[in-house]
């Protein structure tokens, strides 16, 4: 079956969740879809968030559905990928227009927990930094140190402008910005 193969040969590692029968070869694949969910064969599949729809005109051309799911301490993605007929092109513009106004775009309060761990850690940057020119200015003179004051100059080089910058950037989104848009998340 050109689908299976198709699904079986992904470049990019990315997984679907879909499980077609290999016996389906000469019967070919049923594939019904509904305004929330997806049965393809035997395999049923709910499209809550759906966040991108891509078309791909390969042989057999085919939906790419990716969603998001929340478990909760992460986001998983997926890549629902469904067959679909090249020789009716009425049902499959249908799909792409009733889907493509559904997607979701992610919200910002999703990517506020990231947001302050990024801001947490590029901040602790600052005085990590600070004490690595206080080691190099305590060890510059002993030739013994050299090695160390080096590194203790290269950390400081990197970790104190990327603690401010960051840090500066981070916190002006979560407080003043985008994030902070009647969102209450400080």
């Amino acid at each position: 079956m050109q689908f299976v193969a198709l699904k079986n040969t992904r470049a990019d590692d990315s997984q679907s969740p879909l499980r077609v029968r290999d016996q389906r070869e000469s019967t070919g694949i049923q594939v019904m879809i509904s305004e929330e969910s997806v049965l393809v064969d035997d395999d049923f599949h709910h499209l809550g968030d759906l966040r991108a729809l891509t078309w791909h005109e390969t042989v057999p051309p085919y939906f790419d559905f990716r969603s998001m799911t929340w478990t909760g301490s992460l986001w998983n993605t997926w890549h629902l990928r469904i067959p679909a007929p090249a020789d009716d092109p009425a049902p499959v513009r249908r799909v792409w227009d009733y889907f493509q106004a559904r997607l979701v775009a992610p919200s910002w309060e999703s990517r506020v927990p990231r947001l302050r761990l990024l801001r947490s850690v590029s901040l602790a940057l600052i005085p990590l930094g600070i004490g690595a020119v206080i080691v190099a200015r305590t060890y510059r003179d002993d030739s013994a140190m050299q090695d160390v004051v080096m590194a203790a100059l290269f950390v400081a080089m990197l970790a104190v402008p990327i603690g401010v910058v960051v840090g500066g950037v981070v916190h002006y989104r979560l407080t003043r910005g985008r994030g902070a848009q009647g969102t209450g998340l400080v």
